[in-house]
């Protein structure tokens, strides 16, 4: 229950980060304070509450709605980044590694912290296994859902990441 919860205030939070992150994009004179992220996470707290409040009857048809618009959203998002984004040479993206801005005392270490963000995708199993009390033959059902959602997620968590790495250039630049 407790990692549930934690998921949730982690999403949220990702929101702030995404909602900050826009408006930094449109207006290079906002300033990301924390005070404002901690509203933005409590707004996205409430709208997601709200949402699973008043729509609960609703929620099944809602999820497929964003799985298809998640799935047909992924395949141009990569696209667009592979076709309209600077590349790097593959030897710059895998041998060459910078801290800019970063305060971590090991350049390693924060190129494993700034990847969690793509490890959410693979706690698709997690999802799965909160449905064994709601389906028929659990005991058989479950274990093939939470392969099947590895199966999927591994590699296009491991496309994603390779997209953005090639993406993704000098912020002096």
């Amino acid at each position: 229950m407790v990692s549930w919860q934690s998921m949730v205030v982690i999403e949220c939070y990702a929101i702030s980060d995404i909602i900050q992150a826009m408006i930094l994009v449109v207006d290079a004179s906002y300033v990301a304070t924390r005070w404002r992220g901690t509203l933005l996470t409590m707004a996205a707290a409430v709208v997601v509450s709200t949402f699973n409040i008043v729509l609960a009857s609703h929620l099944s048809w809602c999820e497929g709605v964003f799985a298809t618009v998640h799935f047909f959203a992924f395949v141009p998002v990569l696209f667009g980044l592979l076709i309209m984004a600077p590349k790097p040479s593959a030897a710059e993206v895998f041998l060459h590694f910078t801290q800019t801005g970063g305060t971590w005392p090991d350049t390693s270490l924060a190129l494993f912290v700034g990847q969690v963000s793509n490890l959410f995708v693979m706690l698709g199993s997690d999802g799965v296994a909160h449905l064994a009390e709601e389906i028929e033959d659990a005991g058989v059902v479950l274990p093939q859902s939470m392969l099947w959602s590895y199966y999927v997620n591994a590699p296009l968590t491991l496309l994603m990441v390779v997209v953005y790495c090639f993406s993704i250039t000098s912020v002096e630049k």
